[in-house]
Formats: structure tokens, C-alpha cells, sequence
């Protein structure tokens, strides 16, 4: 039955008293949700403490399906996974309260069923030496924002440049803007100057982007996108024109005397669109992940340290994948390593070495046989790449993502990888520091390889924890290097590692108090 508004206000004032200890709102997010997700409304429990917004968040996804049973049901399993003694009590006493409020509806509501005995009670839960059998999370509903920027000179001589959208939802739903929008002020950007500004200025750079960007009929789409309320908004910047695919777009900043970064904001992410020569077909990746982590530091470079390939191992064996270590990569040696694993291919292959743009081409540094620099461009290194398919690259080297605006043809090392079929690059502009990579890459090994984030998710996480690790513990790091880790991409691209549930086992020494426990808070008795 579903609530009226009225009453979906008087439910959400009401859960304001909520307020779980740490053991009890863990316990609920692993038995309940089985994950600590950022893309589910799951993780609003973390920090539930009387905070409105989070529980409108965690139940919204009930209140879609206008039936209110489900959220009594839901409340339910709050309560049988509650494991302290106070916050049993307390919501128990709410629960009862917020059902009273559900069930004040105008048209009748079906019975609430009666007691379960314990013995349907262990089948529910499929107790002693069985598993909860795994449902199967709902698709996250995000919104693809693609915007196509184009240039052209006016009789007036002044750059003039045209905005065009071609948005889809998840769910299939158009969200297009065929005529073209000039947007000329992003020809006329002024990006800070000095060589370390402060956040400040980064974001009233990012907010002149955002300004010029979102004008008139892009600003209204942008409006409708964000009105539709998606878990998720992919803002996809493509042009012919590499000056403004080139522009610093994880800048973008929505306030004008805020530092409110689009790209560390939990409802957004930033990618540049880069057609493939030719027509692919976006991945589809199943765990186990297969991959591959190569590692160069080659004599007279600055060393890369041994333990970093093996940090990546762990992690991604951590996160339940295979993952294939090949040192002192060259080209010979690389080949090789994938065409030794037969008919199974790679999902990621991830390269940590040193690269350079020089002479308009972007190059990464591999070894030789004798352990000296060894310069491999992109269109050499994408051949190597053909026989295993990988849906990720992730190039660990300085100025692999850069894209320079000079020249007429490809030559940067991501850009040129997405176009010869990559689906997805993660690459680096300028030049951070090794640990800083290190740091980055970590953080969306940790986050996407563990099912907690799709990879763009997982890149955003990284952007926030290295921001606020610069904001709250100075660094030696220039203020904008959070920004330098980017994702090219092909449209339509969604890495999202689909992987079963794991399913929730309980030893059979602790059926009978399972058993006793569930049946105590759900007759509410002591």
C-alpha cells in the first residue's frame, strides 16, 4: 500500500530517533545488505545517527515500489539483526511506532503475519551448516550524461564553441539535446596562474567551467537529470577538438563560493568519450577478474619500488581475482605473458613504469634485456594488447593520460589505446609522484576489486581520499593533484564486476541461539 507524502514525512521525522551503536549498524550491513556499497542506500546505516537525509535514502528504494509492506518487512530485519541489548530496545519501541504510522493509511492493509515458529525460522535463514540463499542487488540506475563539444572560428575570427547532449538513462530513457548550444566561454577560460594555487582557485576555475558548460538548453537537461534523482550521474566530455577534451574536467564545480568538486561528489563522475576506430561492444566482466600487473624500473630512472606490484597482487587476491605479476616488463616479455595464458585473457592489465611526452608522442618506459630504458608508444603497445581484449588499462606513468592539443593526430598514450579498442584507460596527467599513484590505485583496487563500487565509483573514492588526505594533512603535493588521475572511455562503457552474493553461513554450534534470538525480537518480548 503505498504512503501518502504526509505520512512519508511523519515515517522519516520519526526515524530522527534512531541511533545504532557500531557493532549493531555493521552487523545489519553485512547480514542485511552484504555489502558496505556506496552505490547501494546500505551505507546509509554507517552514519544513521538521527540524520534524515540518510534514511530517506536507505528506504526510497521501498517507497519506488509503492508498497509499504516492504518496509515494515525491511524494519523487520533491522530489528532481528540488531546486537545490542539498548538498540534492541530502542528500535524495537520505533519500529512499532513507525508501523503504526504506515498502517494509518486510508484503504485497509493486509494482516501482519503471524509469529514464525523457530523451526520455519531456521529454514528461513537456512541456519546450521547452509547458506542464505543470494538475491540478486538491483541494478544501479544512473543516468549517462555525453556531452560533444565542437569548435569552429567565426567571421569574427573568435573561437566559437557549440555544446550538443546525447543522455541515456539506465533504464533506456533519452535524455538528448540534438540542437547545438554555444557555450563560446569555454574557448576563453583563465586557469589559475602560479605554480601550486590554492583550492579556492581551483574551484572558481571549475565553476567557470561549470558556468560555460550549462547554458540554456544543456542547463535544463542538466536539470531534468539531476530532478530524476539517479543513484548516479556519468558526465562523459567527447570532441574532435583535443584542446577541450584536454581541459582539467575534474574540476568542474557546481558552487560559485564553495569548493563543491563534481568529480568527489558521490552523484557524479568524469570521463572523456573517445570513439574506437572501429565498432566494440562494451565488456561485460564476471568474477574472478583475471589480472595482469606489469612492472618496469628501468637503470637510471627513479626506482619503482618491488613491493608496489606486489601490493596490487594482494589486493587483488584479496578481492578474490587472479592476478599475474611480470617484472622488469619489456615488450617481448610482455607479449609473451599474454599469449602464455592460451584462449584465457586478461580483464585488466595494469602497467607501473615511468612515461614521458616528448616530441608530441606520449611513450611508457620498459626494460631491455640488460635492464635499461626501453620506450614503447601506444600504437605499438595496443597490437601487444589485441590478443587478450582487456575491458581495463590502467597505465601507473607519469603523463599517460595527456593529450596534447598541438598536433592533428593522436598521440597521447590512453587516448590512443581507447581509440584502437581499449573500452577503458585509467591514466595520469602531468607528472605525480610514484607513492601518490601508489596511493590513488590502492584505493580503487580496494573499492572496486572488493564489489563495494563500480570502477568509476571506486576512481571518485580515490579523488575524495586523496583530497581531503592533502586538505587536512598538508603534503608535499601541488593542490590540484587529486585531478590528475583520469578515465577515457568508450560510450556506454559501465565496468561493474558482476559476482554473486556471498552467502550468508552460520555455524551450526550458534542455530539455537540464532533461533532463540529471532524469535525473542520478533514477538518483542525480553
Amino acid at each position: 500500500m503505498p504512503l501518502t507524502e504526509e505520512q512519508w514525512d511523519q515515517f522519516l521525522d520519526t526515524t530522527q530517533r534512531i541511533e545504532l551503536s557500531d557493532d549493531s549498524r555493521r552487523t545489519i550491513i553485512i547480514k542485511i545488505a552484504g555489502t558496505e556499497s556506496d552505490n547501494e542506500p546500505w551505507k546509509g546505516f554507517q552514519v544513521i545517527k538521527g540524520n534524515r537525509e540518510y534514511f530517506a535514502a536507505l528506504t526510497n528504494f521501498q517507497r519506488k515500489t509503492d508498497d509499504a509492506e516492504l518496509i515494515k518487512k525491511m524494519l523487520d530485519a533491522v530489528l532481528a539483526y540488531t546486537v545490542n541489548s539498548k538498540d534492541r530496545k530502542t528500535i524495537g519501541a520505533l519500529i512499532e511506532a513507525i508501523k503504526a504510522i504506515i498502517d494509518s493509511t486510508t484503504e485497509p492493509t493486509p494482516a501482519p503475519p503471524p509469529p514464525v515458529p523457530p523451526q520455519s525460522i531456521s529454514e528461513t535463514l537456512s541456519l546450521g551448516n547452509k547458506s542464505r540463499p543470494s538475491t540478486p542487488s538491483k541494478s544501479m540506475h544512473y543516468i549517462d550524461f555525453d556531452i560533444y563539444l565542437s569548435i569552429s572560428t567565426g567571421s569574427n575570427g573568435q573561437k566559437e564553441v557549440s555544446a550538443t547532449l546525447h543522455g541515456k538513462s539506465s533504464t533506456g530513457e533519452q535524455i538528448s539535446l540534438p540542437q547545438a548550444v554555444r557555450v563560446d566561454s569555454l574557448a576563453r577560460l583563465q586557469a589559475p596562474t602560479g605554480p601550486n594555487p590554492t583550492e579556492r582557485e581551483l574551484a572558481r576555475y571549475g565553476y567557470q567551467m561549470y558556468e560555460g558548460l550549462f547554458q540554456q538548453g544543456m542547463a535544463e537537461k542538466w536539470g531534468l537529470a539531476k530532478g530524476r534523482k539517479p543513484d548516479l550521474i556519468r558526465i562523459g566530455i567527447s570532441s574532435d577538438d583535443r584542446e577541450l577534451v584536454g581541459l582539467p574536467w575534474e574540476l568542474l564545480c557546481d558552487q560559485p563560493n564553495q569548493i563543491n568538486f563534481l568529480a568527489t561528489d558521490s552523484k557524479y563522475t568524469i570521463s572523456r568519450i573517445i570513439p574506437p576506430n572501429e565498432p566494440c561492444e562494451p565488456p561485460t566482466l564476471n568474477a574472478p577478474l583475471r589480472i595482469l600487473i606489469g612492472h618496469a624500473s628501468p637503470i637510471g630512472s627513479k626506482a619503482i619500488e618491488r613491493e608496489i606490484p606486489i601490493l596490487f597482487e594482494h589486493l587483488a587476491k584479496e578481492g578474490g581475482h587472479s592476478a599475474h605479476v611480470v617484472e622488469r616488463v619489456n615488450f617481448d616479455g610482455l607479449q609473451t605473458a599474454l599469449q602464455s595464458q592460451g584462449d584465457k585473457s586478461f580483464d585488466v592489465v595494469h602497467l607501473i613504469c615511468h612515461g614521458r611526452f616528448k616530441d608530441d608522442v606520449g611513450k611508457l618506459a620498459f626494460e631491455d634485456e640488460s635492464g635499461n630504458k626501453q620506450y614503447i608508444d601506444a600504437p605499438v603497445l595496443s597490437e601487444v594488447l589485441k590478443s587478450c581484449h582487456p575491458a581495463l588499462v590502467i597505465l601507473q606513468a607519469c603523463k599517460s593520460g595527456q593529450i596534447n592539443s598541438r598536433t592533428d593526430w593522436v598521440s597521447g598514450i590512453a587516448e590512443t589505446l581507447v581509440r584502437k579498442g581499449v573500452p577503458c584507460v585509467l591514466a595520469f596527467r602531468g607528472e605525480p609522484d610514484i607513492d601518490f599513484a601508489t596511493e590513488f590505485i590502492e584505493e580503487v583496487y580496494k573499492r572496486w576489486l572488493n564489489g563495494d563500487s563500480t570502477f568509476e565509483g571506486a576512481v571518485r573514492s580515490a579523488h575524495l581520499k586523496i583530497r581531503d588526505s592533502q586538505t587536512h594533512s598538508p603534503q608535499d603535493r601541488k593542490s590540484d593533484a587529486w585531478a590528475l588521475p583520469v578515465v577515457l572511455r568508450h560510450k556506454g562503457v559501465f565496468l561493474e564486476i558482476n559476482r554473486p552474493r556471498k552467502p550468508q553461513i552460520f555455524d551450526a554450534r550458534d542455530e539455537n541461539e540464532a533461533i532463540a534470538r529471532f524469535e525473542q525480537l520478533y514477538l518483542n518480548s525480553d
